[in-house]
């Protein structure tokens, strides 16, 4: 039986009955970025000109390039597919090895949903893995072709996702499974969060979507976190007794989060610091709030520091994260035939993107920039489209 259908069969039978270590999710197929806010990172694949040694090409339409995704869902990590033109030399039709048999013989053609300028989107084709004692998994994947000037490549995204309610104790969240590196599997733990797969926790009516590691957030409670490989089940155990050290942070700091193999935690900050587990950890993002003389509250949210520096946590001790002001901006110009493009931007002092804001929602006020030549016959200070 395909495990994506178990899972629905057993979810709607036993209810809100669940094993204590093991929850079900349900199977989705389309956005997750549409739905958890999630931009998955698309798997870019080589392209050849010849089948390789014992693939059976596909019948049908001329063969202009093979490609190998790869997987480790495969026993030989990796699905192959065919691109190939029904004519005019254009790519307009895949083959993909969807039993995972490896052969192409004997699969239906996809034909391009859109086509133009030497550009081929293909609707979401279905991959059957075999699991362990006779199962299946299915698991959706959106291929595109790109051809210009000297340019060839195709790129496999994720096609779909996991997605539920979990219990750990008395906490209960909803969340969102997502294979973020579109490598066929929802479990990737990794230290560089471009190959770590996503757990996409949902808070009001938005997403906090977490890194993979060793913990979760459920109800405000630490718990450790463990997805099967093909993502239709995750183990949420509240924790122990954890070694735990202290962040301190600045005064006017009221959200910080921090990633590491640990996972991809969110914090409200009392007291000028925040509690967490003994480890290595950077700051992936911060809030700050602040009243100016006038009364207005101004907010300010960093994301994703490019040079943040790593934090060690000691139990029972108290580190410190160095961040939140100054706001550095930087302006850039560019040329474009006879006319001048310029660009404001604030940045953190580890390259955090910042996003100012009122209280009151109010748009900023738009900034000035002044040019000048350098005899001064010319000086116009002219302000920016948009605040």
């Amino acid at each position: 039986m395909n495990r994506a259908i178990a899972v629905l069969l057993v979810a709607l039978m036993a209810g809100a009955v669940y094993a204590a270590d093991e929850q079900w999710l349900e199977y989705h197929t389309g956005s997750a970025s549409a739905v958890a806010g999630v931009a998955l990172k698309s798997a870019t694949l080589k392209l050849e000109d010849t089948a390789p040694a014992g693939l059976k090409p596909p019948d049908g339409a001329p063969v202009l390039h093979f490609a190998r995704w790869s997987t480790p869902m495969t026993p030989d990590g990796g699905v192959w597919m065919a691109f190939a033109s029904s004519g005019a030399g254009l790519v307009d039709t895949l083959y993909i090895d969807s039993d995972c048999d490896g052969s192409l013989a004997g699969e239906k053609p996809i034909k391009a949903a859109t086509g133009t300028n030497g550009r081929a989107v293909f609707p979401a084709a279905r991959v059957i893995f075999k699991l362990d004692g006779g199962e299946t998994a299915a698991y959706n994947i959106n291929v595109s072709y790109y051809d210009y000037q000297d340019l060839k490549q195709a790129a496999v995204t994720s096609g779909g996702w996991y997605e539920g309610d979990v219990t750990a104790g008395t906490g209960s969240a909803h969340i969102v499974l997502v294979d973020y590196n579109s490598n066929g599997t929802f479990s990737d733990v990794s230290s560089d969060p471009a190959q770590c797969d996503r757990v996409c926790i949902k808070s009001g009516e938005s997403f906090f979507p977490a890194c993979l590691g060793k913990y979760v957030q459920i109800g405000g409670k630490l718990c450790e976190f463990v997805p099967a490989r093909d993502g239709a089940s995750v183990t949420v155990t509240p924790t122990g007794d954890v070694p735990m050290g202290k962040v301190a942070v600045p005064t006017d700091i009221t959200k910080i989060s921090f990633l590491g193999t640990g996972g991809n935690l969110q914090y409200e900050v009392k007291d000028g610091s925040v509690a967490i587990p003994a480890g290595k950890w950077r700051v992936s993002g911060w809030t700050l709030s602040r009243t100016d003389g006038a009364g207005m509250k101004w907010t300010i949210e960093a994301t994703d520091p490019t040079s943040a520096p790593e934090i060690e946590v000691a139990a029972g001790e108290v580190a410190k994260a160095d961040i939140g002001e100054p706001v550095l901006t930087t302006a850039t110009a560019s040329k474009n035939d006879n006319s001048y493009t310029f660009m404001e931007r604030f940045k953190g002092r580890y390259g955090e993107n910042l996003q100012v804001s009122r209280a009151d929602k109010a748009a900023l006020p738009a900034p000035s920039l002044r040019i000048k030549n350098a005899d001064g016959s010319y000086n116009n200070l002219q302000s920016f489209q948009f605040g």
